[in-house]
């Protein structure tokens, strides 16, 4: 993000987006440098920076992101779509969705899709309702790995005492969070059963949803 002339601050890092045209083809992407300007490497002749998402790899021996050759590191950036079945057999779209988020990013996908599908929600109840997160001890990310992973789960507090407190009896003690300090910063679009498209995003950070 930049700030400029009669313009706040605004979020820096990934950037998520997604489209659908009036003919139904859809893009989702998310773009990220990692660090605030990658790798720090210009392309010849492009001005586009190269990220240095290199840091992403662990050095502990046993560890399942270690640096080893023939491997591929593995990077937070989850955008997704959904079909009804198979693309190769002619599936169609059913929502396009994606988040900033570092290491929450699965996590978000992953309640959002389900409010969706297991729960009936639509896009937008989906984005606003309760969120929880949760960060391993030694498995964030960006370098230095542990020292910035304390275990911690922490769930917005409208999810009411009785819910965090049967969590936490239950061993997975949620530490509670402002409203809508959950994490992330989701945008998706929906594809209706009339073929008609809703468009969300997140109320917890910048975005915009637009239909036009």
């Amino acid at each position: 993000g930049h700030a400029g002339a009669g313009m706040g601050e605004m979020r820096s890092d990934t950037t998520h987006y997604c489209v659908i045209d009036r003919w139904g083809n859809a893009v989702d992407g998310l773009q990220s440098l990692s660090g605030h300007f990658g790798s720090q490497v210009v392309c010849p002749g492009t001005g586009m920076l190269l990220n240095n998402r290199m840091n992403y790899w662990h050095l502990d021996a046993g560890h399942p992101n270690l640096l080893q050759p023939g491997k591929r590191v593995r990077h937070t950036m989850n955008p997704v779509m959904v079909f009804d079945h198979a693309v190769e057999e002619g599936g169609a779209l059913g929502l396009c969705c994606g988040t900033p988020g570092a290491d929450v990013q699965v996590q978000v996908n992953m309640q959002i899709i389900s409010a969706i599908y297991d729960h009936g929600l639509n896009v937008s109840e989906a984005i606003h309702a309760p969120r929880w997160t949760h960060i391993q001890t030694g498995m964030t990310s960006a370098y230095p790995h542990s020292a910035k992973s304390p275990e911690s789960m922490i769930g917005e507090d409208r999810f009411g005492d009785a819910v965090i407190g049967e969590l936490t009896r239950r061993g997975h003690p949620l530490r509670k969070v402002g409203a809508w300090a959950g994490g992330a910063s989701m945008g998706a679009i929906q594809v209706s059963e009339f073929d008609s498209y809703l468009a969300a995003s997140d109320p917890r950070r910048d975005g915009q949803a637009l239909v036009f």
